[in-house]
Parts: C-alpha cells; sequence; structure tokens
C-alpha cells in the first residue's frame, strides 16, 4: 500500500515557531515483491472501504504499555470468488487481539470454533478461518473488524507508526507520533490489503491525549469530541487510493 502513508496520523503537540521538529534525511528502502508469489495477496477479495482508528500511548497506563496503539481496523470488502472457505490480509502488528466477520448491515458470521484466525508470520498474514462446510457469497459485501496492539517505532527508519520528540524552552519534552508506509508498511499501522492493486476508501479516526493540541490528516477534520482524557478526532472520508 505505497501512497496511503500521507492520510494517517500525526500527533503532535503545540509547537511554536521558533521549535521545528528535528527530521532526519531518510534511506531509500527497496524489496524485490517479484521473487516469490507467495508473499502476494490473492485476488479473492476487493476491499472497499476502511475504518482506522488509533488509540496511541506514549507512557504506561493500566495493560497498555510505552510507545503501544491500540487499533481497531473495520473494513468493507466484496468476496470476488465462490466457495471461499478462509482468507488473508496482510499484518504486521505487535498483537491481534479478536477478528470478527458481518455481512455488511447484516448478522455476524460464525468463525471457525478452533482457530478463528492465525498468523502467518513468513509472510506477514493474518488468515481468518470460517467453520468447515461455510464459505463467502461471490458478490456478497462483507465486514471484517480486527482489534489489535501496534508499535509505535523508534525512528522513521523503522516505517510505520514512529515517534519523535522535541524539547520546549523549558526543557520539556513533548512527544509526538506519525507514519511512514511506504513501501510495504502500512501492515505495521493496521491489518489490510498492503498492496498498490488494492484500491480503497479510507476514513481515519485518531483518540489522541487531550493534552496534545491536534491530530493532521490529508482530509478535512470532520468533528472533534473530548471525552476524559481523550479527544476523538475524525476526518474526512478520502478519495479511491491505494
Amino acid at each position: 500500500m505505497r501512497y496511503i502513508s500521507v492520510i494517517l496520523l500525526a500527533l503532535v503537540a503545540a509547537i511554536s515557531a521558533n521549535s521545528p521538529l528535528p527530521f532526519d534525511v531518510e534511506e531509500v528502502e527497496s524489496r524485490n515483491t517479484a521473487a516469490s508469489g507467495d508473499y502476494r495477496l490473492p485476488e479473492d477479495l476487493d476491499p472497499i472501504h476502511y475504518d482506522v482508528e488509533i488509540t496511541p500511548h506514549f507512557t504506561a497506563s493500566g495493560t497498555n504499555q510505552a510507545f503501544t496503539f491500540e487499533g481497531i481496523v473495520t473494513i468493507t470488502v466484496r468476496a470476488m470468488k465462490d466457495s471461499l472457505n478462509s482468507f488473508v490480509i496482510h499484518q504486521n502488528v505487535r498483537e491481534i487481539r479478536s477478528v470478527q466477520l458481518a455481512f455488511e448491515n447484516g448478522p455476524q458470521i460464525e468463525l471457525k470454533p478452533s482457530d478463528a484466525f492465525e498468523i502467518i508470520e513468513q509472510y506477514q498474514f493474518l488468515k481468518v478461518n470460517l467453520p468447515q462446510g461455510r464459505t463467502l457469497l461471490k458478490g456478497a459485501r462483507y465486514v471484517l473488524t480486527v482489534s489489535y496492539i501496534g508499535n509505535i517505532n523508534e525512528t522513521p527508519l523503522s516505517r510505520g507508526v514512529f515517534r519523535g520528540s522535541y524539547t520546549d524552552t523549558n526543557n520539556q519534552v513533548h512527544w509526538y507520533a506519525a507514519t511512514h508506509l511506504q513501501p510495504t508498511h502500512s501492515r505495521q499501522a493496521f491489518p489490510s490489503f498492503d498492496e498498490p492493486g488494492f484500491k480503497s476508501t479510507f476514513r481515519i479516526i485518531i483518540n489522541r491525549p487531550t493534552t496534545y493540541a491536534e491530530s493532521f490528516s490529508n482530509m478535512r477534520l470532520v468533528s472533534s469530541v473530548p471525552s476524559g482524557d481523550r479527544t476523538k478526532e475524525t476526518f474526512a472520508v478520502t478519495p479511491r487510493m491505494s
């Protein structure tokens, strides 16, 4: 998912004009994905739309570790083939908490009781399994919801969601988070169809700490709703893109 990097979060505290954020020039990353078709997703599903909700944690609180984030991605997909009893998408996050599948505007679909989902580390796949005898219907639309934990990495060179900091005039350190998702690192920010051939629309939702000034996206801010120590900021849906 090469071009989605412009739409994701950039969480920053208030920054004065005389305190610019330091960014290093990154190295160019290349990858030969043509060497093996095993790393490519099959065209079993067509992703139509993503809702991506991210809650960053810069300090440890409760069960949340410092420099991690909670994520929920909801993907509307269309089945492109008959008799699909399982399917895969990309993931490279810290932990998959839960996976749910439902008909669009319809009931939830039971997944395989013994192993509803599995992680295939070699290919960075999340495989979703239906019970024996249950298949998806060609042309039908489904909603896949994945709850997960991700890492806020140390530098942009780590790709995915990364962190940085600056020190204000009172010697207080402020953290921020942003994304670097090229060429195939959207899967670090949220489970996805992380190849440029898959095009979708996206809605980004950031639950930022209320003490932080604002979140940024390439789409306009639609709503900003405070709730306790968080402010939920929702951005407009993007054009269809990869």
